[in-house]
């Protein structure tokens, strides 16, 4: 769509429609090139002459037809065409192209916090329509999160309104530039439109160029890829069934992958599982002995196979002993400091003798191991999921065929839910072992 520039520097321009999976199109402004169209009427120097107060001094007329001296390559407007302009946006702010002279964040927060997502779109929409400004920086000559300067909330005592600290608060995007289409890209993401946000993000990227964008782009990509693991597109309820032994048996095979990838994470050492899993073992060797007893004959099964699902998501978390320390403190071997919310490694270690237990607790890794910590570096979401994937076996397997039959629908739902999360599961181990970085 071809015609003169929205915001008036006189250029012929090629507005491109994007289109995005809402109905929104965002109409990208291009230079008759294919160059992305910078318009001077909302560069710096222009933004500054229009919110600023100049007078009709010798001074202040020579600091405007500097201004346009300095951007005339760029609009076919005659000086006198670009002095009545800004004269006019000076007289009345209320026509500024980019409706106000504060960053897009004001208004929007306001009505996020408000729980008002789709009007905050709208809002924004507006904007981008009527101004669509790729190059256009709300947030030139403000700090993030603090829009009147440097205050500090006293809590104490005092109370303060949602709409107070919403006038304090800017939202967190990667450049802090508070370009249109990051802040729609945030607002995608937060609506869970993955597929829109990463086209926000890579599209601001083809015109500004911060790496932050495309690093940001490709955090979504890798959400978006594990998004469609756990929810498959073409997964219909309606089509695709589960059962309760069909979604146990994905649940089995997911956890036998969780079983041989903590068996190869220990270097095939049992003897290492069972140091620093005492219980574990009393408790494998009790079962075995129970086997060994029993009149039918049972399946053979290697020590490692008899460990059971929760104890397995038990080696898992306690092997991952990283976490924020709760204080100041140093280590009692090497004396190194550390101090509250750093990292530290952090493990219970008891004497199978005396059943004492000490605390081996540094923040350097090699100190850790040297006092007998064992670390292993297990991704926390792969932990997370596991033990969510524990608790739900046993409302599986012990749910009654008559509970099964009353409420279909939400059985389905969490038969889904399931098989999705063993495909994240699995999904994890795989990047793993490609990666071959086991600890």
């Amino acid at each position: 769509m071809k015609g003169q520039c929205i915001t008036k520097c006189g250029l012929d321009i090629d507005y491109e429609p994007i289109e995005f999976s809402d109905g929104f199109v965002y109409y990208l402004p291009r230079n008759l090139d294919k160059t992305v169209h910078n318009c001077l009427m909302i560069s710096p120097d222009v933004v500054g002459l229009a919110i600023e107060f100049i007078e009709n001094t010798d001074e202040d007329v020579l600091y405007i037809k500097q201004v346009y001296e300095k951007n005339k390559n760029n609009t076919t407007l005659t000086y006198d065409e670009f002095y009545s302009m800004i004269r006019s946006l000076q007289n009345n702010p209320t026509n500024n192209f980019w409706e106000g002279d504060g960053p897009f964040d004001v208004g929007l927060v306001q009505m996020l916090t408000k729980g008002r997502m789709l009007g905050a779109k709208r809002v924004l929409e507006g904007q981008m329509t009527s101004m669509p400004a790729p190059f256009f920086q709300s947030r030139e000559d403000h700090e993030q999160g603090n829009l009147y300067g440097d205050i500090e909330i006293e809590l104490g005592g005092l109370k303060y309104s949602n709409d107070i600290l919403a006038d304090r608060v800017f939202l967190n995007l990667p450049t802090n530039q508070g370009y249109q289409l990051e802040h729609m890209g945030l607002l995608y993401e937060l609506m869970i439109r993955l597929e829109d946000s990463k086209k926000c993000f890579e599209l601001q990227y083809d015109c500004t160029g911060e790496p932050e964008l495309k690093e940001y782009a490709e955090k979504l990509h890798k959400s978006i890829e594990l998004q469609n693991l756990r929810y498959p597109k073409n997964n219909n309820l309606s089509t695709e069934k589960l059962t309760r032994d069909t979604t146990l048996e994905i649940l089995k095979k997911t956890e036998e992958n969780v079983r041989k990838y903590l068996f190869e994470l220990y270097d095939g050492d049992i003897k290492e599982i069972w140091s620093r899993f005492p219980n574990i073992k009393k408790s494998v060797d009790a079962i075995r002995q129970k086997n060994e007893q029993s009149l039918t004959p049972p399946e053979e099964k290697t020590p490692i196979q008899n460990i059971m699902m929760g104890q397995l998501s038990e080696i898992m978390q306690k092997s991952n002993n990283k976490r924020p320390s709760d204080r100041d403190d140093k280590c009692k071997k090497c004396g190194k400091k550390y101090y509250k919310k750093d990292i530290i490694f952090f493990q219970s270690k008891e004497n199978t003798e005396t059943k004492n237990k000490t605390l081996i607790i540094c923040n350097n890794q090699q100190c850790f191991e040297t006092q007998g910590g064992v670390h292993k570096n297990i991704p926390d979401e792969l932990v997370s999921l596991f033990q969510l994937l524990t608790s739900v076996r046993n409302i599986l397997t012990h749910a009654e065929d008559e509970d099964l039959k009353k409420d279909q629908i939400s059985w389905q739902i969490r038969f889904h839910s399931v098989a999705g999360e063993c495909r994240l599961v699995n999904h994890h181990l795989e990047k793993i072992n490609a990666n071959k970085k086991y600890a």
